[in-house]
Order: structure tokens, then sequence, then C-alpha cells
């Protein structure tokens, strides 16, 4: 979830725009949305007002505004291996092309939230045990249609790989500062929102550390050419809709083949990190 920090830590660091500024920068923002990817840059919740940004969408932006971020900083933590119960409170800094600060966002991640500590997934992948401690403590359950037509049972139970989520813990806490510091910074926070705690179909990124600010690119230049981050997210999701229509095939494809930081829980393509989506192509041209 993102940090109830006081709002005096997040805010700019004394860099004032002028309205001129101001409105040029809603204007170019305006501009990058037009041409950003519904589903893959940002997505609509029910029930918000505002798209939610992702972070491709969130990279755009910085690379737009020519920023650049600097190195996450664990502010608090908790790791009982024991419990077990893991817990991590990150800041994150955005400065302009002279190194000034910018913003600062703030994120936190921890495993007992329900996307970690929780999932749902199809009955019938369960084992024996499992299926009996289902029926015995009553977990949720809810009837769900595959593309094909044909329901199946599907069940909330709990993760069974916590351990496993450590670094994805870790890349959530940072993810979520980024995000926020980039609409800080930016101000895009009149178009977009970061309603985290209500996205069920977040997916576990990684960001990446920017060391020097990318030149600024015209809006229509986003999608051009081979080698486009967001072309490639667009590849994958309609090929592996393409090759499994059905979506419990298409969930048992991912849970067996996707990156090992995705393994487990409900994947969004937009979120995955550029490495991810690409070790994600590769497997999907190796199935059968």
């Amino acid at each position: 979830m993102v940090s109830d920090v006081d709002d005096k830590a997040l805010a700019t660091t004394g860099w004032v725009m002028r309205p001129a500024t101001v409105q040029q920068r809603m204007s170019e923002i305006a501009q990058y949305k037009a041409v950003m990817m519904e589903g893959e840059d940002f997505g609509t919740i029910p029930g918000t007002q505002k798209p939610t940004l992702y972070q491709p969408g969130a990279d755009t932006l910085c690379q737009a505004a020519d920023l650049a971020t600097g190195k996450p900083e664990f502010i608090e933590k908790v790791e009982d291996w024991t419990t077990p119960f893991f817990y991590y409170l990150v800041s994150l800094a955005v400065m302009n092309a002279d190194g000034r600060v910018l913003a600062v966002g703030v994120g936190s991640c921890n495993s007992k939230e329900s996307k970690y500590a929780s999932r749902w997934v199809p009955f019938f992948t369960l084992d024996e045990e499992d299926k009996a401690r289902s029926k015995a403590e009553a977990w949720k359950t809810e009837t769900r249609t595959s593309k094909k037509g044909k329901d199946y049972l599907a069940v909330f139970a709990p993760s069974s790989d916590i351990y496993d989520q450590v670094n994805t813990l870790q890349k959530m806490a940072v993810k979520r500062a980024y995000i926020s510091a980039v609409l800080r910074a930016t101000g895009a926070t009149r178009v977009f929102t970061q309603d985290i705690e209500d996205m069920s179909n977040v997916v576990d990124g990684e960001v990446r550390e920017v060391q020097q600010p990318a030149p600024r690119s015209a809006p229509d230049q986003k999608a051009a050419g081979n080698g486009d981050p967001n072309k490639a997210r667009h590849d994958l999701k309609t090929t592996l809709d393409a090759k499994y229509p059905d979506e419990q095939e298409r969930w048992q494809w991912m849970e067996q083949n996707a990156p090992t930081g995705t393994r487990g829980t409900n994947v969004a393509i937009g979120d995955m990190s550029d490495a991810e989506v690409d070790e994600a192509l590769a497997a999907l041209g190796n199935a059968d």
C-alpha cells in the first residue's frame, strides 16, 4: 500500500512552477496520456474517478520530463522469518536534469496484503490436503467461467510461497514510492491516481534506477520502432490470448512459465519489468 507518511515529506522541495509552466506541463501530460495504452500504461479501477498510473506509464512521464531517480532508501523494514511476516517502507527521490530534488515518494508493502497472503486459484489445482482444508476452514469460493464458456470453481487460498516473495515485496515497495514521486514531480496527480490498495491485478515489476535523465521525446515516438517495451507487452498479451484462449489454460501457463518474480501472483502484463516481459515472450515462443 501507499504509506500514510506526512505530506510534507512528499511535497516538492521548494521548487515552484509559474502558471504558464503548469499549464504547459498539464498539456504535455494530456498528450502523453492520449498515446499511452490502457491496461499497460494505466488502468481504470471501478469506483474511482481517475485512471491509475502503472509503472510503464510512470516511466513515460519520467522520460518526457527529463527526470532521474535517486537510490531507493529503506526507511523501515520488518523481517520475521518465524511467523512469517515481512514489511518494507521505502522513500525515493526524483530529480530534474540539474540534480535538484523535485519530489520524494514513499511506498510500503507487506506480506499480509491480500494479494500476497492469499490468491484466487482454480480448485482443481489444489492438492488433496488443501482441498480438505478449504472445506474445513470455509475458504472463500466463487464460480468463474472460462472464455470457452466452461464453468469452474475458484478458491481464495492462502499463499504457500511467502518466503519466496521477499524480493517481490521489496520491489513493490520501491515501485510504489517511484510512482508516487513521479506523480508529484510532474503534477500528474490531476490526471492519474495511485490507488494501489484497490488494484487486485497489480504485478510485481522491477523498478529500474535511472542514473541520467533520458532525452525528451515526442509523444508520437513512444510506440515507434522495434524494441519498444510497450510493444513487447502488447505482443505478449495478444500472443498469449491467441495461443491460450481458455482462461484456465492461460492461468496454468503463466503459473508454470512466467518469470520467477511473477509466479504465484495474478499477473498484469502491463506492470511487468522489461526483462520479465522478454523472458515470458521467450518461454511463450518455445511453448508447444
